[in-house]
């Protein structure tokens, strides 16, 4: 491990709850101009399941994540700045353009870092919170040591709640496994058309989340 990678881990000894990685990007679109990719996911501030489950609660759950997540992200930012190191901290949000999809795939960099596998519900699903957990990714043009790669859905194979409770009935009920594509595993035009029902009530976009909360893994 480098200089530098070993002071981007001490960053995270005070966050110990949360999960990172390193990972090679040359598979994206960003691989001519950044060596490799940070990716980390936080917990969200409520591990709810489908006992406690409420859209407000979940709502809340992501905004305690995202602040902790800023937080985490800024850190790393004043160390590479301070080096001179080229990175890029990729947007969140997908394209509204039909196809629903980000810049840089957060969760094929969670994946391919060793942080958590894609779960039937297409969500990146981790040991400890399951899929209860924001990611976020930096892109750094730099060399590091990596993480061993998730190549195969992990879930146990007869399991499928989030496929049952999804009310768009969107899920596929496929295992995951690498080179298999999101249209593999979600219908995903059904379910933002059900997601975006949701915007009246919170007034904003996603609010169904119970293809999260039926997941046994971190089970809160």
């Amino acid at each position: 491990m480098n200089e530098l990678q070993t002071r981007i881990v001490e960053i995270f000894e005070d966050s110990p709850d949360m999960i990172f990685g390193f990972t090679d990007i040359s598979y994206s679109d960003f691989g001519e101009e950044f060596k490799s990719g940070l990716v980390f996911a936080v917990p969200y501030t409520q591990q709810l399941s489908l006992n406690n489950y409420n859209e407000k609660a979940f709502h809340e759950g992501i905004l305690g994540a995202k602040d902790r997540l800023e937080v985490k992200v800024g850190e790393i930012e004043n160390v590479l700045k301070k080096d001179g190191i080229r990175y890029y901290v990729p947007e969140v949000a997908q394209k509204d353009d039909g196809r629903f999809r980000a810049e840089f795939s957060f969760k094929d960099a969670a994946a391919s870092a060793g942080v958590g596998w894609f779960g039937k519900n297409d969500v990146i699903i981790t040991e400890k919170y399951g899929p209860r957990v924001r990611l976020s990714a930096i892109l750094i043009d730099y060399d590091f040591e990596y993480g061993k790669a998730y190549e195969k859905c992990m879930c146990p194979p007869d399991c499928d709640k989030c496929v049952e409770v999804c009310p768009a009935h969107a899920l596929l009920n496929v295992r995951w496994k690498l080179g298999m594509g999101r249209d593999d595993i979600i219908d995903i035009s059904r379910c933002n058309k059900v997601r975006s029902a949701f915007m009246d009530k919170l007034g904003r976009w996603g609010a169904c989340a119970l293809c999260l909360a039926s997941c046994p893994y971190g089970k809160g």
